[in-house]
């Protein structure tokens, strides 16, 4: 499961292809892997409950700190984005915890509204989870 299409081609919606962000960041650059505007995306699977992982990680970090950027940043499925100064993050839910929100009630407007949508847009948050390591 993709939340985009493939690079260099038209997204058609599908089970493997939901086309909610750009191919892009949904293949982690332009080529695949090699990141979008200087920083690198991942994702993980979270929680799991029933054998079924209800929770997701995102982390997003620079390519190289202090030269593509100097913070990372990374979310769990509390939909806070908090932010790691040193610019590592982690890709655990607990790791994720120790990092402080992003204060910006602007940012975190925009973020819940993103989830919002999300919720409604097939339980995109579950897909993220369920489909470890292929959401951006």
């Amino acid at each position: 499961m993709s939340l985009g299409g493939p690079i260099g081609a038209a997204c058609v919606p599908a089970v493997a292809n939901a086309c909610l962000i750009d191919a892009v960041l949904a293949n982690n650059g332009n080529p695949a892997g090699s990141g979008k505007s200087g920083y690198l995306f991942t994702t993980g699977a979270g929680s799991v409950a029933g054998g079924v992982n209800v929770g997701y990680t995102v982390v997003g970090v620079p390519i190289t700190i202090n030269q593509t950027g100097i913070r990372a940043f990374c979310a769990e499925e509390d939909a806070v984005v908090r932010v790691d100064p040193a610019g590592v993050c982690s890709n655990t839910e607990a790791g994720i915890l120790t990092f402080n929100p992003l204060n910006s009630k602007h940012l975190a407007s925009a973020w819940n509204a993103v989830n919002r949508r999300a919720a409604n847009a097939s339980s995109l948050l579950l897909v993220c989870g369920a489909r470890q390591n292929t959401c951006f």
